[in-house]
């Protein structure tokens, strides 16, 4: 039987309604682990650090630590996300919340991604209003896709996707935009890059075909029904996979007097982190590969507005390779 034919199973295959609250996914912190969350932080101000050397040897959270390794496992073998809630915002400088963050995120990941060719390795967006966070599950979408459009299931993962890895000079490559590697379906499926940019004037990037479009519209409406909205408070932190989820946002909007900020980073677990399909390594090498930019950047002022994006998913690690060009080229989706 071919894999086109075989629905996914597993605890990765999920629809929102199977979740009646966010208990089963969110780690709550109580007061003591706040109040080990903070004496690590002094702990590592007293050093003197720059931010980007923060880790789990000058972090420390003994006793956090083993839940935050069970939060992992859930991430690459189980559901694929989780939440982490209890820290709150209002308390902490900036510089303190994004250390925390970064402290914490030690223990989910230990390698950072950069998210541009500057060297950037957080976005921080602010939202007054709008701007929830939905995630669905690749597999239950493409299951849908198996039984009411398998044309479509095909099309995806066709290694034969137009990806735009350039700005100035439109250069791309053929992938698939889903790939089954080790038995694991993988979602690479950012449409902001298939095909020719908007913004790159002429080029030598194919259009989409008709097929490649219709099967991004089927995917993506299957992935509205199944998705699970998450009603994120202030100082929530959200863990997913982001080979294994699809995911969107709200469009927001922001004023300089009332504001949430959103911090977004790329995180990979070098034990448990999933195998790449060489289809799929171009965009992934770029935020973590070797020869990626040395000096980390991470900006303190959010960007004020935010577009509806469609779904995006996968490595969603598409650094441009020349993203000096433009301030456009400096936005990734």
């Amino acid at each position: 039987m071919s894999e086109l034919q075989v629905a996914i199973k597993g605890p990765l295959a999920w629809s929102g309604a199977d979740f009646e609250d966010g208990e089963a996914y969110t780690l709550q912190l109580h007061d003591e682990d706040i109040e080990e969350i903070n004496a690590a932080l002094q702990s590592f101000k007293a050093l003197s650090l720059d931010g980007d050397e923060v880790d789990q040897d000058n972090f420390s959270l003994p006793k956090l630590k083993a839940r935050l390794a069970q939060c992992a496992e859930a991430i690459h073998d189980q559901r694929g996300f989780f939440v982490l809630r209890g820290l709150g915002g209002s308390k902490y400088s900036v510089e303190d919340s994004i250390t925390i963050y970064l402290g914490i995120a030690s223990y989910v990941a230990d390698k950072r991604g950069l998210q541009d060719r500057k060297g950037n390795v957080l976005f921080r967006h602010m939202a007054e209003k709008g701007g929830y966070t939905y995630l669905s599950s690749v597999s239950t979408a493409f299951n849908e896709l198996l039984s009411e459009a398998p044309w479509a299931a095909k099309a995806l993962l066709a290694p034969d996707w137009p990806v735009q890895i350039s700005g100035r000079g439109a250069k791309h490559y053929l992938a698939p935009a889903l790939a089954i590697h080790d038995g694991r379906l993988m979602a690479s499926m950012d449409p902001n890059r298939f095909g020719p940019h908007p913004s790159s004037g002429p080029t030598d990037v194919p259009p989409l075909t008709a097929t490649q479009l219709s099967a991004l519209e089927r995917i993506s409406k299957a992935a509205y029904r199944s998705e699970l909205r998450l009603h994120l408070k202030t100082g929530d932190l959200l863990f997913f996979n982001n080979w294994a989820l699809l995911h969107r946002r709200d469009s927001y909007t922001d004023s300089d007097e009332t504001s949430r900020h959103m911090v977004r980073l790329w995180l990979r677990n070098s034990k448990l982190g999933w195998s790449v399909p060489n289809s799929m390594l171009p965009p992934w090498y770029a935020a973590y590969g070797d020869n990626v930019v040395r000096n980390r950047l991470y900006p303190l002022i959010p960007m004020p507005d935010y577009k509806v994006p469609k779904y995006s998913a996968g490595s969603a690690a598409f650094v441009i390779e020349d993203s000096d060009a433009s301030e456009d080229e400096d936005i990734l989706p």
